[in-house]
């Protein structure tokens, strides 16, 4: 009988370390492959900020002729930063790298208000203020201000932190 206890809290606890195992094992994954898709959000927004910078650098050149770019400026993503946060994984990188990505896309969101902004004053009846034109160089300024200064630089050392082993 007691044989046969032995072996069965044996086989249960196998089965628990399995189970144990198991899990681990999926949220290594689970982490391994949020913080890719991360990492992509990060190369694509990099571009969005590429695309933004020429664009307002265009548009500021032209903004005295009462004319602006009609094609619309791309906004950036943040799905993945999201997702990788709400799921507890922005605590299990180390805190340098947690507070960039947290600054990097504060200043994103800040930016597309900026974007959103740009929008209202140029295609809303507050672009019949006569004081508009001037409200969307500082916009823009301000605008491109954030993505020189802020975005750029923490885009960066992001990358890099991400590189590292």
């Amino acid at each position: 009988m007691l044989d046969l206890l032995t072996s069965i809290s044996a086989s249960l606890f196998v089965a628990l370390l399995s189970v144990l195992f198991s899990h681990i094992l999926s949220e290594r994954r689970s982490f391994s492959n949020h913080l890719k898709g991360l990492i992509a959000e990060i190369r694509i927004n990099t571009k969005v900020a590429e695309v933004l910078r020429s664009y307002m650098e265009e548009e500021l050149k032209i903004i005295d002729s009462e004319r602006m770019l009609l094609i619309p400026f791309p906004r950036f993503s943040n799905a993945s930063f999201e997702l990788f946060k709400n799921l507890g994984f922005l605590m299990r990188v180390n805190q340098d790298l947690r507070s960039k990505l947290i600054d990097a896309y504060h200043y994103m969101s800040i930016l597309n208000d900026c974007l959103r902004r740009r929008e209202e004053l140029a295609f809303t009846v507050s672009s019949a203020l006569n004081i508009a034109k001037e409200i969307k160089r500082k916009n823009l300024e301000f605008a491109l201000n954030i993505i020189n200064e802020k975005i750029f630089p923490l885009l960066n050392e992001i990358a890099n932190l991400l590189s590292d082993p």
